[in-house]
């Protein structure tokens, strides 16, 4: 049963205008799992349209987040606005489990009236072992102090017993799963989903084996409920899926150490081995094809502008251009190897940017957000603005200025 839903903003706001009239606050409350709140509605332009995926159904130690968004409020002569909201959470028996009263919501001036807002406080909701399974109810009054108008929004959500299940049966099930996980994140399915990976032939490509494990240690990193479970999944697989398990348990930010030192035979020996590398799974600074396949991977598991950011930045190797084909001619030099290597990756950044910027809208809201917003050296900006006028024309244009210089329309 699929209990994620993917919901616009621009649905939530058709509910806020519906009742735009009455004597209530307009509000809305959001139970979300998405990893990219903050990032989606501060990282995008304010006319893009935020999406959340809304969850029902959550597994013991596993977070998710409680958002409320705002239309319709009151701000003093000041401009500012003044909206708190109590919280609480009722077990399935009916008693209190949760509570807090007076939260900030909306505390600072707002120079645009009735644009659309989200909470200044967002809450990290997680159940833990002493939890009773069964339906939680949710409920949020807002308050907005200035118009004296408020709103409840109650939200039930069930704690469910978490069951191992098979989800993947073939590589196209798994690679849309991965590709498409941040737009409704699925958890659940992760430890399956390593071990379908461990035996299918998506593993014999070497170049995918560093973003595949990145994106994995995104995943678990943000659950690290699933992390005892892959434990006890390990026992009961051959060497090459303990391999892989072994893999993530070591670069995970997660203590497995006891785990791992307890391992012997061939199983210690690959855990003794990974002691001495040094890999490239996680790096701020992005210089090869590997660095920049590990940032998309990370995008597709979190949703998140910091990887995107990274590879606009590696558009500052657009100096290096032409040196892949200097290097076929050229003494082979250490220094020609490591200029024809950043001209390879910023052929590959642009290439990369301008295929998910059509097949990802986030991607595409993102990179105009970061043209508009971060300072940026002049060469990131003229091939960022090149890759956006090709990507969507009705929005950059590109031309030139009277002394050749290229500008662009937006």
């Amino acid at each position: 049963m699929n209990f994620l839903k993917r919901i616009p903003v621009l649905f939530i706001l058709a509910i806020l205008a519906y009742s735009q009239n009455s004597l209530c606050l307009n509000a809305q409350l959001i139970i979300t799992p998405d990893l990219n709140i903050e990032d989606e509605w501060y990282k995008t332009e304010s006319e893009t349209v935020p999406s959340f995926s809304t969850i029902e159904k959550v597994f013991k130690n596993q977070y998710v987040s409680i958002v409320h968004v705002f239309y319709d409020y009151k701000l003093d002569s000041n401009k500012k606005a003044n909206i708190t909201f109590d919280i609480q959470v009722l077990s399935p028996d009916n008693s209190i489990c949760f509570e807090q009263k007076n939260i900030p919501a909306l505390n600072h001036q707002i120079e645009v009236k009735n644009k659309v807002q989200m909470s200044e406080s967002n809450i990290k909701l997680c159940f833990d072992e002493a939890d009773k399974y069964g339906t939680y109810t949710i409920t949020s009054k807002i308050s907005d102090h200035i118009s004296g108008l408020s709103s409840t929004n109650t939200k039930r959500i069930n704690l469910s017993e978490f069951k191992q299940k098979k989800y993947f049966t073939s590589d196209d099930e798994f690679s849309n799963w991965m590709f498409k996980y941040y737009m409704n994140p699925s958890p659940e399915k992760a430890v399956d989903a390593l071990i379908y990976y461990s035996n299918s032939k998506l593993n014999e490509n070497e170049d995918g084996f560093m973003p595949t494990i990145s994106f994995f240690l995104s995943v678990f990193n943000n659950n690290h409920y699933l992390i005892p479970i892959i434990k006890d999944e390990y026992f009961k697989h051959d060497l090459k899926t303990k391999i892989y398990i072994i893999w993530l348990l070591k670069y995970l930010d997660y203590d497995s150490e006891k785990f791992l030192t307890s391992l012997t035979g061939d199983e210690k020996k690959v855990f003794e081995e990974l002691k001495n590398n040094r890999i490239p799974l996680n790096t701020d600074f992005v210089n090869s094809g590997t660095h920049l396949d590990i940032q998309w991977a990370t995008f597709s598991a979190t949703g998140r502008f910091e990887p995107i950011k990274k590879i606009i930045d590696s558009l500052e190797f657009s100096k290096y251009s032409g040196a892949v084909d200097a290097y076929k001619n050229s003494d082979k030099t250490e220094k020609d190897r490591e200029e024809a290597l950043l001209d390879a990756t910023f052929q590959a950044a642009r290439w990369s940017l301008t295929s998910n910027i059509e097949q990802h809208d986030l991607v595409k809201k993102y990179c105009i957000y970061s043209f508009i917003n971060d300072k940026h050296s002049d060469d990131v900006r003229l091939w960022l603005g090149v890759i956006l006028s090709k990507a969507v024309p009705e929005r950059f244009k590109m031309v030139k200025g009277e002394k050749g210089e290229v500008r662009f329309h937006y």
